[in-house]
């Protein structure tokens, strides 16, 4: 019985503590819509709030035309989620994928740790189109859709820095295949070997020193690069004055050749 309690303790520690860090640079940050950082909402919630909710989440499939997309791996999401059609790494061209310059599936449409930023930076949601409580799919506390375009990312002027768009052909591809089986040191690409699975989680594995990038999704040799496998939400940004930014998850002189080591 006191060996069940310590380990309680433990872990309730151990989660205050990933919660007190994955928290703690987001006052006063682009990220921050509860007034301190780049915009406010004006909804009267927590900064938190605006991307999470404890309660009646947005855990559904989003259907994207006509594919489903497995959201059940994003935490808690508290606001609404594009249903674009978006231009992807290997769209547009004669043949679809003639111009690009690497080799490489992409997953259309994009995955959930994808989407879930193009919540906001596609510029096709507003940042107050969040839900909070109410039944059992949830009710919206704003306008939904939201009406007022001053609540959407701009494509320029003030507040365009973290605008992407529909159009992800000029990114970083997005829901690309990371297959470091077939992409070995011969390859094009001579992709990292992945690491273990992400805290014992059967569908994020990690690449890279310190495992710090992540690929999601199916197993070994069918997961994904999303947005997040290089961005962090939660990491340093410009207005911290943060080595790492925007929000990425390793040093920029190192990202390239964290994950395309055989190069």
């Amino acid at each position: 019985m006191k060996k069940a309690v310590i380990l309680i303790l433990v872990s309730t520690l151990a989660l205050t503590l990933f919660v007190g860090v994955a928290f703690a640079l987001i006052p006063n940050s682009a990220h921050d819509l509860s007034g301190g950082g780049f915009a406010n909402g004006g909804l009267g919630i927590n900064a938190c709030q605006y991307c999470h909710t404890p309660h009646q989440a947005n855990n559904r499939d989003n259907i994207i035309n006509g594919v489903q997309v497995d959201m059940s791996s994003v935490p808690l999401w508290n606001r609404s989620l594009p249903t674009t059609v978006y231009n992807l790494y290997n769209s547009g061209g004669n043949p679809p994928g003639a111009w690009k310059t690497l080799s490489g599936t992409t997953v259309t449409p994009p995955g959930a740790h994808s989407l879930t930023c193009l919540s906001c930076h596609d510029g096709t949601i507003g940042y107050r189109d969040v839900l909070l409580g109410g039944d059992a799919i949830g009710t919206y506390l704003a306008n939904h859709p939201d009406p007022n375009p001053a609540n959407y990312m701009p494509p320029s002027g003030v507040g365009s820095r973290g605008y992407i768009g529909t159009d992800l052909r000029n990114t970083h591809p997005v829901g690309v295949v990371y297959n470091d089986i077939a992409h070995n040191a011969n390859s094009v690409a001579g992709l990292s070997n992945v690491s273990a699975a992400l805290n014992g989680l059967t569908n994020i594995y990690t690449v890279g020193a310190g495992a710090k990038y992540r690929i999601y999704g199916g197993t070994i040799g069918t997961g994904r690069v999303e947005c997040g496998s290089c961005h962090d939400p939660h990491g340093d940004d410009y207005q911290h004055g943060g080595a790492n930014a925007p929000y990425l998850r390793g040093a920029k002189a190192d990202m390239c050749t964290d994950c395309h080591s055989r190069k």
